[in-house]
Order: structure tokens, then C-alpha cells, then sequence
């Protein structure tokens, strides 16, 4: 899922409000680990961050043991069009 994952973060940071909306709709969001951002406001300061540091960090928020580094790819219009993640563990 798209609030859960780094390569999903890295992607929903560059969205427009609506785009994001269309996504993720207006309830709560699903947690798969303690780690998980279940709602809106928390995602929204993570996607913040994500925009002010230029990469998402996925810190074991969907599989534990498993935390990720993504960056964003945009297309000709800097529209986010895709993002690749890399093993962030220490």
C-alpha cells in the first residue's frame, strides 16, 4: 500500500491534494506494524519530510525487518511517474 511503503511514500509526496485524496480516501489507514501511519495527519507530516529531505524513508512501516530509502521519478512535466528503493538498513 501507498502510506506504507517507501516507493508508495516517495510517489504520494509529489501528489496534488486531490490525487492523494483519490488514493487513499478519508479514513483511517491500515496498519500492518506497529511502525504504520494510520492516520492522515501523521502521513501528511511524513510526506512533508519526504518532500523537504527529497527521499522517503520506510521505516519497517509494512514489513518489519525490512526498512527502505526510496526516490521519487518524475516524467517531462515533474509529474511523480515512478521511485526506486533501496535496502536502508545500517
Amino acid at each position: 500500500p501507498y502510506h506504507c511503503s517507501g516507493i508508495g511514500k516517495a510517489v504520494l509526496a509529489w501528489l496534488p491534494p486531490a490525487r492523494l485524496d483519490a488514493l487513499l480516501g478519508r479514513g483511517r489507514l491500515q496498519g500492518f506494524t506497529p511502525a504504520t501511519l494510520t492516520t492522515r495527519a501523521a502521513l501528511a507530516e511524513d510526506l512533508a519530510r519526504t518532500r523537504q529531505r527529497g527521499l522517503a524513508l520506510d521505516g519497517e512501516d509494512h514489513h518489519p525487518r525490512l526498512p527502505l530509502a526510496a526516490v521519487t521519478v518524475v516524467n517531462e512535466f515533474a509529474d511523480p511517474c515512478a521511485a526506486q528503493a533501496r535496502d536502508a538498513k545500517k
